[in-house]
């Protein structure tokens, strides 16, 4: 069998357990990039509660089941641009903002 299944952190939290999620990325590593492991292994559950991240484990299909083989989260930033400041903002950055964000009307 072959394939892989992407869940989201907290989904598989809400219907296995924290602990067992918890168990499940405990053997994770990135010998290239320890702040990738520490994130996972620290950060990634809480970021996900306080939806600063959502980070999402992928496991492949083998013959023995699926099997955890990796990661990937995506941030959430936004930022607010102040009405009586958008004056100070260039007519580039105005424009950009309206038409790829609709933060202005």
């Amino acid at each position: 069998m072959s394939g892989f299944k992407v869940l989201h952190i907290l989904e598989l939290a809400d219907d296995v357990g924290h602990k067992t999620v918890d168990k499940m990325i405990s053997n994770f590593s990135c010998k290239k990039n320890l702040e990738v492991e520490n994130f996972l292994h620290e950060n990634a559950l809480d970021f996900a509660r306080k939806r600063l991240a959502s980070t999402y484990l992928v496991f492949a299909n083998t013959d023995g089941g699926f099997v955890f083989v990796g990661y990937f989260s995506l941030t959430h930033k936004y930022f607010q641009v102040d009405e009586e400041k958008l004056h100070a903002l260039s007519n580039t950055l105005r424009t950009c903002l309206v038409t790829f964000f609709n933060v202005l009307k």
